[in-house]
């Protein structure tokens, strides 16, 4: 698969995605939704950001940041931080409709993630060592 058939169809799936969030966010009343309901609304946000932002990662890492890197290795960091990025934003959500976002939970639970993306990245860089 070349990068534009993947772009192409990564596009198509955020599109839907899109459709399908903005569907729930406007025929789906939050006070009297059932749990499938607002799981559907969570996971279509979800899918969404991650299509979002791995396309936006690609675009930008691949003409904006000119390194020597493959393309599969801007692929594959674009989709984990925007993986990373959809789960801390859902997780945000969820616990405020929950009321259980509280100024102390929120920069801890984001702390966490910005640890998480810390250790993909040494991983790699410890991987590719030529000491190892």
């Amino acid at each position: 698969m070349t990068l534009k058939q993947y772009l192409l169809l990564m596009v198509l799936g955020t599109a839907i995605c899109w459709l399908g969030w903005g569907f729930t966010l406007f025929l789906v009343n939050p006070l009297a939704a059932s749990a499938l309901e607002m799981s559907f609304f969570y996971i279509s946000l979800f899918l969404a950001l991650i299509g979002s932002g791995s396309v936006l990662g690609i675009i930008v890492r691949r003409y904006f940041i000119r390194n020597d890197e493959l393309v599969f290795r801007h692929v594959k960091n674009a989709f984990r931080q925007s993986v990373l990025i959809g789960v801390g934003l859902v997780g945000i959500f969820i616990l405020l409709g929950q009321s259980l976002l509280t100024w102390w939970n929120a920069p801890l639970y984001i702390l966490f993630l910005i640890f998480l993306e810390a250790t993909f990245f040494t991983k790699r860089k410890f991987r590719n060592s030529p000491y190892v």
